[in-house]
């Protein structure tokens, strides 16, 4: 999915966080969310499999109904935020709202959009 720029100053940084609070802060924001959007810093050569890692967890905290999803969702959000902190990446994330074109017209729906770069 293809999202329109985001100005720097919205995306709240995470990594100063340590990865139990990334992954309890990135799970609030998917819950505002209906989709999300995996970006890249510009030149980073990204470890694709740890890429879809981190949108699978993340699409699972946007999924989680039950407190027991939720529990097992931060969990896996944890495991790659870990993993991506090992292999010298961090994540960044906003929630906006993006024009969706649908069966009933253009709709604005909440997009979390995390993005990856350098530590």
């Amino acid at each position: 999915m293809h999202c329109a720029a985001h100005d720097e100053n919205e995306f709240r940084s995470l990594g100063l966080l340590d990865t139990w609070e990334q992954a309890e802060l990135l799970a609030k924001m998917a819950l505002q969310a209906r989709l999300i959007n995996l970006t890249f810093d510009e030149g980073l050569d990204a470890a694709p499999a740890l890429a879809d890692d981190l949108e699978g967890a993340l699409a699972r905290a946007l999924d989680a109904d039950a407190p027991d999803e939720s529990i097992a969702a931060h969990d896996q959000l944890v495991h790659v935020l870990d993993s991506l902190r090992g292999v010298g990446l961090q994540v960044s994330a906003a929630v906006s709202k993006m024009p969706v074109e649908g069966v009933l017209g253009v709709m604005n729906l909440p997009v979390l959009t995390a993005k990856l770069s350098a530590l």
